[in-house]
């Protein structure tokens, strides 16, 4: 994928996702208040179905003690690597933010620290990659199989949260 196109794809997400919370908010006014406010919102109802759902694959899984000490060992080995594709994710997100809600308008400095954003998410997705293929061995195929499954009910999850957002919006 061009650099561009990741580029667009961070900022396109970026603005959609303020709107969409913008959407959220405005169009639930009515709500009462209360600790479960957030939980009626739809923003708020895909992220407690996704935590739910998180919660719920961890205990179907059952990750053996042995397996837990080898992702453990895996995890461990990568520590470093770790820690420093995440504080460049984080020092670039962060630039993005900035050059989005900057007082000025300046589209160019958008653009780069988007670009730089979308490198710093290769080079997170590449040691993910790298990190799942190590586990992966370590897993049963039983395992492997609940994975892909929360990936796609996590994905059908955004898509049904993206279509009640979109009819909200007409």
């Amino acid at each position: 994928m061009s650099k561009t196109k990741i580029a667009f794809g961070v900022v396109a997400g970026v603005v959609v996702l303020a709107l969409v919370w913008g959407v959220a908010l405005a169009g639930e006014e009515n709500i009462a208040s209360g600790p479960h406010r957030f939980a009626r919102r739809p923003l708020g109802r895909l992220i407690q179905a996704n935590l739910g759902r998180l919660m719920t694959l961890r205990a179907e899984l059952n990750i053996t003690e042995d397996q837990q000490a080898e992702i453990r060992e895996i995890i461990k080995n990568h520590k470093s690597e770790i820690l420093t594709v995440a504080e460049k994710f984080v020092e670039k997100k962060r630039a993005l933010r900035e050059a989005v809600l900057a007082e000025k308008r300046d589209e160019v400095a958008i653009r780069r620290a988007a670009n730089e954003l979308g490198k710093s998410i290769a080079d997170v997705a590449v040691l993910a990659s790298q990190i799942a293929s190590e586990v992966r061995p370590v897993l049963s195929a039983e395992q492997i199989e609940k994975l892909k499954k929360f990936n796609t009910d996590k994905d059908n999850s955004i898509d049904n949260w993206l279509k009640e957002m979109s009819n909200s919006v007409q």
